[in-house]
């Protein structure tokens, strides 16, 4: 059995990112009494069909800072979800997990998730295709990043513990 349950991680990641994105977007979009903001934010961004690498709301001044802020948002989440669910139980507070992206509104932009030398995730899509039909498979691949990431880390720290052993 996997801890926290799935259904209880995909959701508060979700929640996560609805937090996330109306911390940097609220405002943006006129909202009828029963809508949720942070819900339309998601719409826009993460499942409705894209046009462009971003939907044209949410770019700034720089194209790809608006390519960047659309990956590293939900990356975010999912890392401080890893760290205090996972790390800080652990006692594990330094260094931090790392995110590196290569952004591109031309081609594929490429997401590194780190922590000291090990690469805990990997990720690539191009910009107009990090979209997602339902709300539902947008939980399930935060949910499985979130996996990953933890496991990759468990890897990591057993892998360490076995060449520490070893000297």
């Amino acid at each position: 059995m996997e801890y926290p349950k799935r259904e209880t991680l995909q959701m508060e990641l979700y929640q996560d990112l609805k937090k996330t994105l109306l911390e940097y977007h609220s405002g943006l979009f006129e909202i009828k009494k029963n809508e949720d903001e942070g819900d339309l934010l998601i719409q826009k961004l993460y499942l409705d069909p894209q046009e462009g690498c971003v939907p044209d709301e949410f770019i700034g001044e720089e194209l790809l800072y608006a390519v960047k802020s659309k990956f590293y948002a939900i990356f975010s989440v999912i890392r401080d979800k890893v760290q205090v669910d996972y790390l800080e139980k652990k006692k594990i507070s330094y260094p931090p997990i790392s995110i590196a992206i290569e952004a591109s509104y031309e081609d594929v932009t490429y997401v590194v998730v780190s922590f000291q030398n090990a690469v805990i995730s990997e990720y690539n899509a191009k910009a107009w295709n990090f979209v997602w039909t339902s709300s539902a498979e947008l939980q399930k691949e935060m949910a499985d990043l979130f996996y990953q990431m933890r496991d990759r880390l468990n890897q990591y720290f057993v892998e360490g513990l076995r060449y520490a052993k070893q000297r």
